[in-house]
C-alpha cells in the first residue's frame, strides 16, 4: 500500500468525490457530488490546510483522509480553540479489514507533527472504539445535526516550545 497527497494522484478525485459524497454528503444541505469535487480540485495541498492523502494498492484508490483546520462543530465555545482536525476518514467496505483506515490515521498524525502540532483533534459518530485504540481520547460528546458525536484528541508528542 503506498500512500499519498491527493495533489500527486488528480485522479483520485473522482472517486474520492464519491466516497465522501455517499458517506456524509447527506449532512450539508445543499451539498452535491459536484460541489464535493470541486472543493477537493481546489484543495490540492501539501503543506497548507487542508490537505488530503489517499491511500493506493496498485494504483487502486483504497482510501482517504484529511488534515484541515475544522471539522464543522469547532463553533461551540468549547471547541474554538482547537486545530487542527482528522477528517473524512474513509475505506471503502472491500477494502476494510487490511489497517488502512489506521495507517490513514497515522499518517495524518505525522503531518500534523512535522507541522508543529501537539494535539490532533477529530469527530465521530460511530468509531469511537477504533479511535481508543489508536491513542484518541475522548474531550466530550455532543449532539449534533448527524447525531451523538463524540469529539476526541490525541496527543503528537511534540515539544511545547516549538508548538503552534
Amino acid at each position: 500500500m503506498k500512500i499519498s497527497y491527493l495533489v500527486d494522484v488528480p485522479e483520485a478525485i473522482p472517486i474520492i468525490a464519491g466516497w465522501l459524497f455517499s458517506e456524509w454528503g447527506q449532512y450539508r444541505e445543499g451539498n452535491s457530488l459536484e460541489k464535493i469535487r470541486g472543493r477537493l480540485e481546489l484543495n490540492l495541498n501539501k503543506e497548507t490546510l487542508p490537505i488530503i492523502i489517499v491511500a493506493t494498492i496498485n494504483k487502486t484508490s483504497v482510501g482517504t483522509a484529511s488534515l484541515r483546520q475544522s471539522d464543522g462543530i469547532e463553533n461551540r465555545p468549547t471547541l474554538s480553540q482547537h486545530v487542527p482536525w482528522l477528517a473524512s476518514v474513509y475505506v471503502p467496505t472491500e477494502h476494510r479489514k487490511q489497517r488502512i483506515a489506521s495507517k490513514l490515521v497515522n499518517y495524518i498524525a505525522d503531518i500534523a507533527q512535522a507541522q508543529g502540532h501537539k494535539k490532533l483533534y477529530l469527530r465521530t459518530e460511530d468509531k469511537v472504539t477504533f479511535y481508543q485504540k489508536l491513542g484518541w481520547t475522548t474531550i466530550e460528546t455532543l449532539n449534533t445535526e448527524s447525531g451523538i458525536t463524540t469529539v476526541m484528541y490525541k496527543n503528537l508528542g511534540v515539544d511545547e516550545s516549538i508548538s503552534t
